[in-house]
């Protein structure tokens, strides 16, 4: 029993020096150094020093009864894993302390012949075996013990006190610092490898977040290509880097060509032909206005030294933003649907067509469809159809479809997360298995309308949507700030001077942003009356009491616009600015 606790104890120093050692900076790239800097030398020596002191001061100045002594596992273990300098340099402390607690003792000498020999032996054995292991490092260090036994019968007396001494200590100093030695190495040696490999990971992380940067530069961020296009875009790859793709682009102004595709396989190998995918779309798209010849030249390419084998999935197509004409061509992707908020969803008609890079002479054929103001195409790869929840169900096309049907959305980019926070609730949790990537677009509509009832209070809510409806449609700042000061003067003077009776009424306002200019009209049925009908000169020559109210803010409205008119007919009064940032009247 006592020499079970005495190999615990020592046992559990010996893993917690080997940690700590294991831990320290200079064991980062490779255990066996053969040269170390001063500060690194000297705490390898300090370690190693207690561990071949520890037997001492347990058994001379703790007075505790221990038979296992590491002062010869200390050496040994010095000089073979750091060589002759570091062993010698524990070996001289160690044999001065041991003569002075214990000269005169029967096994001195033989506890400093071994010692010796321990110090000479675990450097050859290091030169001789340079990257030594554990199973080594406990034979060499159980060896030297057995070896100290021999020493004590051969320089003990008399031989029967020897012969007690061996009797009553070999097993645990032979077994024992054996095994503690061989444990000792098996952790620095373990602990050492897990940290190489966590610095190999940990750069190719770092080498992946690279390349998910690298992949993510090649995609267009900029989303407000046309105010005339509302578009939203979202991909999400399963591992760091993915094959999933779209691209786009605006040409001659009203041309919108877009690309959104799915590379075979997942990984780096899906992550190049993707980045080749892309780069491919971009030079086919700036020669063909066709979807088809785009798909047919990027196959061609594609199918060139394809020695991978790898095939992209894929959906092009040209939008024409003036009259939102529509022309697609499909080659093995998915289908794609026709959507509009709060309303069931249509199939865009899928043509068939290879995948391309599969056969180099593919062909490709076309479909047409024109979208109103307020539909949108929503494409996406199967990432999203494929999703698994934790008990390997799919979402499903079906589930897809009766989430677009039932979608009320405001934007490309509402619908959009309509769906992802769908998919993302039915997986609840589980890893992502596939790549996903969404593009939905449609035709902005470049007229606002709102309502108020004529209460000057409303006016703020008013001029802030207004705001940010033009802020959306990309107005120049300078234009919207005019078109919403305009507004404000006209509204203001129609609630509090054309409602003389204080009736309830609500007025409209209309904002159409044309090619040039906006355009704003004003409706209500307050009494008539024509606010420009005064001549502003004469105006401002007035005394300001005789001015008639909001002359002077009309003379502001005037001063920005282009043009003006006021009507009146069937008790509706109508207003009709024209507001295009340059020339005024």
């Amino acid at each position: 029993m006592t020499y079970i606790f005495e190999a615990v104890q020592t046992f559990s120093v010996i893993i917690i020096f080997s940690y700590l050692l294991s831990r320290t900076s200079f064991l980062k790239t490779d255990l066996y150094h053969k040269k170390l800097s001063k500060p690194k030398l000297i705490l390898v020596i300090l370690v190693f020093l207690f561990i071949s002191m520890y037997g001492i001061i347990v058994n001379y100045l703790l007075y505790v009864s221990m038979y296992v002594d590491t002062r010869v596992a200390g050496i040994a273990l010095a000089g073979i894993l750091f060589g002759y300098l570091v062993s010698v340099s524990v070996f001289i402390p160690t044999v001065i302390l041991s003569y002075l607690l214990n000269f005169g003792s029967q096994t001195f000498a033989a506890d400093i012949a071994i010692m010796v020999l321990a110090c000479w032996l675990s450097g050859f054995c290091r030169n001789r075996f340079p990257k030594i292991d554990s199973v080594l490092s406990g034979i060499i260090v159980g060896a030297l013990e057995l070896t100290h036994m021999l020493f004590i019968v051969f320089l003990v007396r008399p031989l029967s006190a020897a012969k007690e001494i061996v009797y009553s200590i070999s097993f645990p100093m032979i077994v024992l610092n054996g095994c503690a030695t061989a444990l000792f190495v098996l952790v620095m040696i373990d602990l050492n490898t897990r940290r190489i490999l966590w610095q190999k990971e940990g750069s190719a992380r770092s080498e992946l977040e690279i390349a998910n940067r690298i992949q993510t530069s090649l995609l267009p961020t900029n989303l407000d290509v046309n105010p005339a296009l509302d578009l939203g875009a979202f991909l999400e790859p399963a591992k760091d880097v993915g094959g999933d793709l779209y691209n786009f682009f605006v040409m001659e102004g009203h041309l919108f060509k877009f690309i959104l595709g799915d590379v075979s396989g997942k990984g780096v190998p899906a992550a190049i032909t993707m980045s080749r995918a892309t780069s491919l779309f971009r030079t086919a798209a700036a020669n063909f206005d066709s979807p088809a010849d785009m798909l047919e030249e990027m196959n061609r390419v594609l199918c060139e030294n394809n020695k991978a084998q790898m095939f992209v999935t894929a959906v092009a197509g040209v939008f024409d933003l003036n009259n939102g004409h529509l022309v697609y061509s499909n080659a093995g992707h998915t289908q794609s649907y026709r959507v509009s908020s709060g309303k069931p969803v249509g199939l865009l008609e899928k043509t068939k067509g290879t995948p391309m890079g599969i056969m180099k002479k593919a062909r490709y054929i076309e479909s047409e469809t024109t979208l109103k103001e307020g539909e949108y195409v929503f494409l996406y790869t199967d990432g999203i159809s494929e999703a698994e929840n934790n008990n390997k169900d799919q979402y499903g096309s079906e589930k897809l479809e009766n989430c677009l049907s039932n979608a009320g959305f405001e934007d490309s980019n509402g619908l959009i997360k309509l769906i992802i926070d769908d998919v993302t609730s039915f997986i609840d949790g589980a890893n992502q298995s596939d790549d996903i990537a969404v593009l939905a677009f449609g035709r902005r509509s470049m007229t606002v309308n709102y309502s108020i009832n004529n209460d000057v209070m409303e006016l703020l809510g008013l001029l802030k949507r207004l705001n940010s409806d033009l802020e959306d449609r990309m107005v120049d700042r300078g234009l919207k700030d005019d078109v919403c000061l305009v507004t404000e003067e006209v509204l203001t003077n129609i609630i509090k001077y054309g409602y003389n009776d204080e009736r309830k009424d609500v007025v409209s306002v209309r904002a159409a942003v044309e090619e040039r200019s906006i355009v704003v009209e004003i409706n209500d049925r307050s009494d008539s009356f024509d606010q420009f009908g005064f001549d502003e000169n004469t105006a401002l020559n007035m005394p300001a009491e005789e001015r008639k109210p909001g002359q002077m803010g009309v003379k502001l409205v005037k001063d920005r616009v282009a043009d003006y008119s006021y009507t009146t007919a069937d008790g509706v009064n109508t207003i009709r600015l024209v507001i295009n940032g340059g020339e005024r009247i």
